[in-house]
């Protein structure tokens, strides 16, 4: 069954989406037509309007033995890594590093070292709910992009 508001509000936003741009093309070229048009920026509109506003009807569905599988692998690994770092919390000694060292881990790569370490640094002085928390909503706020950015509306 197909939802038709759906897919009929998808293709709205994306005029709209082209329209804006095709404002800011003509407002570009407007504040700029003294400048050398060799020096301009290439205007969006154009090269975005080349690509097709629909998938290809050759792409075939994953089939759903597939799809479960990899759903299921995908979470897994991240359900386990997960309860593995949640079980080596609790060791003594060294349990109270490991949710800080696994947050430096995880942020150093996306916003860098200095964020990371004052990430962790805070997460030492914090208790742990706070880092958890805080985590928490990191990953879910990412995973939600990634979510909307996959949907069929906002791909192009």
């Amino acid at each position: 069954m197909t939802n038709i508001p759906l897919i009929a509000a998808c293709v709205n936003l994306m005029r709209r989406f082209m329209d804006s741009l095709r404002w800011v093309d003509t407002t570009y070229a407007i504040k700029h037509k003294t400048d050398d048009p060799h020096n301009l920026r290439a205007m969006y509109y154009p090269n975005l309007q080349m690509y097709s506003s629909h998938q290809s009807k050759d792409d075939k569905k994953t089939p759903l033995k597939q799809a479960l599988t990899i759903y299921i692998i995908k979470y897994g690994r991240k359900g386990a890594i997960s309860l593995a770092v949640v079980g080596l919390s609790y060791l003594p000694y060294v349990g109270r590093f490991v949710l800080p060292a696994a947050s430096f881990y995880t942020f150093s790569g996306s916003v860098g070292h200095q964020p990371a370490l004052a990430i962790f640094g805070a997460s030492l002085l914090l208790p742990r709910r706070y880092l958890v928390t805080f985590l928490q909503t990191y990953f879910s706020s990412r995973t939600l992009m990634r979510e909307l950015v996959g949907h069929p509306c906002l791909n192009r």
